[in-house]
């Protein structure tokens, strides 16, 4: 995989001079990254300073991901590329530690910050209105200690010390603290060794609390959040995925004239959600020919354009106006198209008798199929999916697998009861504004993916399997894994460089933060950033670390809710039911481990604190 760097001669020439004095000075990598990084500080480059510093720093953060650069003499091109075979024949646990090193990047410059160290000072305070957050961190020695002393004896007897509980991140403060549930999250989040970025779009966090222990301390965190629209392994085991459909189909016994009723019920509604009305005539809706299509498409590119210069001028509200325009426009080009395909499938459908195992490897019958899923794809992920994008047990509790129970709380009735009563009816001022009337849609929590952290297997979830009286809950290892796709390999300093340069080169007006542009407008203005330096393409965004992609399915079988649109009310286990299930699976054989006993004893909760890791990293 090549990325083509595209600069100027005289910035091509101005580079090669750099790199082979770098190379010059030493072979080794890390002290070649380090060069590359402050070369630009050091050398006056003139007007070509300011970007190839970006580039420098470009070139040593992937280079710390394992890519190399090249100078191709005979076309006079610089390009990126990736070593596929660069984690050859290392362990899994060398990749996670390669993995963990990168991942620290972006954590060490956040623990850096003034901010971020006045916030932990703060949540480390006692006054008169709070009392401190290590009273929410429990002692190992005195927590391990307690459970070697129960009696064994007894059913379930570790509950006595272990209790959990769920409890509902909102703008409430802690009971015991009185500090805000908010900041008690992301003081827990801050002690992982992966930088934590807030998303767009629905979220549900939770503390795991254990009520047998003085002051309720924390066991876990988690975070349900709006899924990620493209993910090939969860859309296949949901059917959304060509093959997996027809598999789908021919397995409930549904034929052509069935899908294509399924089909016609989604155009309808998808209709039913566009103001058309001031945008097509009644006679062209009836039957969309080729011509209103085109047309169509015309507009769009005249909408896009007037939208463009009102953006450069300033002018936001007529911009915004536009942006809904087009947003319309490209719904309505994308619904005719599809009557104009389903009629033309009806009509062969009726003339030669079709059946879906012969249509089943016609390219314009796919496509239709398709367009079909791509509807039926968005709808699921903006309903009834959610990503599990933060979940894990916190010190002490991760030496006792407290991360497994975390995850399997997930799937407890409260959990399900509080994402359908919060996303009870759904609403979208996009939505609203495309439709011209406000949509209200139900949501009904269906299944939940998340992925491993590294590209080996996730001790968290890896067999992660309980037999219940209600339910059996799975968090099943799908076949494929997702590769990344995004900014972390790429430091916070690169970052602000990069974005510095773009906002100077007069072009960053192109992009904005205005609602309704997009779900990451972060990334898009990173991506186009990147762009203006040189780096074309977006094969440098794809940072080349597959993760193992686990499925958990609240119901029976999700796919035939995604298709037949049946919704059902379901009962799922109590978190005190999975807690039990989870005592007496895990947490009985951890405590007579004796190197857990041993390693649980000789550990503190000073050991935990984020003021010490503070302290650790700026002493590095």
């Amino acid at each position: 995989m090549k990325s083509e760097l595209k600069i100027t001669a005289h910035e091509s020439r101005v580079l090669l001079a750099i790199v082979q004095h770098i190379s010059s000075k030493t072979k080794k990598v890390q002290k070649q990254i380090a060069l590359y990084r402050n070369y630009c500080d050091q050398v006056d480059v003139l007007p070509h300073k300011a970007k190839l510093h970006c580039i420098l720093n470009v070139v040593a953060d992937l280079m710390e991901q394992g890519w190399g650069f090249d100078f191709d003499q005979q076309k006079e091109k610089w390009f990126a590329f990736f070593d596929e075979n660069s984690s050859g024949g290392k362990s899994s646990e060398e990749v996670k530690n390669e993995m963990r090193a990168k991942l620290m990047v972006g954590v060490k410059e956040s623990f850096k910050k003034e901010s971020f160290q006045a916030f932990v000072e703060k949540m480390h305070k006692t006054s008169r209105h709070q009392l401190s957050i290590t009273n929410l961190i429990d002692c190992p020695k005195e927590l391990m200690r307690a459970l070697t002393d129960l009696d064994q004896t007894k059913e379930d007897f570790t509950r006595d010390v272990i209790d959990p509980y769920l409890q509902e991140v909102d703008d409430s403060r802690d009971e015991f603290t009185n500090l805000k549930l908010g900041d008690v999250w992301r003081y827990f989040r801050s002690t992982w060794s992966l930088e934590y970025k807030t998303n767009p779009g629905r979220s549900q966090p939770y503390l795991i609390r254990n009520k047998a222990r003085p002051y309720h301390p924390v066991i876990g965190i988690t975070m349900l959040a709006s899924p990620v629209l493209n993910l090939k392994p969860r859309d296949k085991e949901l059917c959304l995925v060509y093959d997996e459909f027809i598999e789908w189909l021919i397995s409930k016994k549904i034929g052509i004239t069935e899908l294509v009723r399924m089909m016609k019920e989604d155009l309808t509604d998808g209709l039913k959600r566009l103001d058309y009305k001031d945008l097509i005539s009644a006679k062209d809706f009836r039957s969309p020919s080729s011509e209103l299509i085109n047309d169509i498409a015309s507009k769009i590119e005249a909408s896009t354009g007037k939208r463009a210069k009102f953006i450069q001028a300033g002018e936001d509200a007529a911009a915004e106006n536009y942006l809904f325009e087009v947003k319309k426009l490209k719904r309505l080009r994308s619904l005719m198209q599809r009557k104009k395909e389903i009629k033309a499938l009806e009509r062969d459908i009726k003339k030669y008798d079709l059946t879906l195992e012969r249509c089943y490897q016609n390219q314009k019958f796919q496509a239709i199929v398709n367009s079909y899923l791509a509807s039926k794809r968005t709808e699921a992920m903006s309903l009834d999916v959610m990503d599990l994008s933060v979940c894990g047990a916190v010190s002490p509790y991760n030496g006792l697998i407290g991360g497994k129970l975390v995850a399997l709380l997930m799937a407890s009735q409260e959990v399900y009861d509080a994402f359908n009563k919060k996303y009870a009816v759904s609403t979208s001022e996009i939505s609203k504004r495309v439709a011209g009337r406000n949509i209200r849609r139900r949501s009904n929590l269906k299944c939940i993916t998340t992925t491993s952290l590294y590209g080996t297997h996730s001790s968290q979830y890896n067999r992660l399997k309980v037999n219940l009286k209600r339910k059996t809950i799975e968090y099943k290892k799908l076949k494929e894994k997702s590769m990344g796709y995004g900014t972390f390999q790429f430091s916070k300093h690169t970052q602000n460089l990069v974005t510095s340069f773009f906002e100077s080169s007069g072009m960053a007006k192109s992009i904005n933060y205005k609602f309704g542009e997009g779900t990451s407008p972060r990334l898009r203005r990173l991506m186009q950033a990147f762009r203006v330096i040189g780096f074309k393409g977006t094969e440098i965004f794809e940072h080349r670390q597959p993760r193992i992609v686990y499925f958990l399915d609240l119901h029976k079988s999700s796919a035939d809710l995604i298709f037949l649109n049946k919704e059902k009310k379901i009962k799922l286990p109590s978190s005190n039911e999975i807690s039990k299930a989870w005592r007496q699976r895990w947490l009985e054989k951890r405590i007579n481990n004796p190197k857990i006993v041993k390693k649980m004893k000789s550990s503190s909760k000073e050991d935990y604190l984020l003021t010490k890791k503070i302290k650790e990293i700026i002493n590095e």
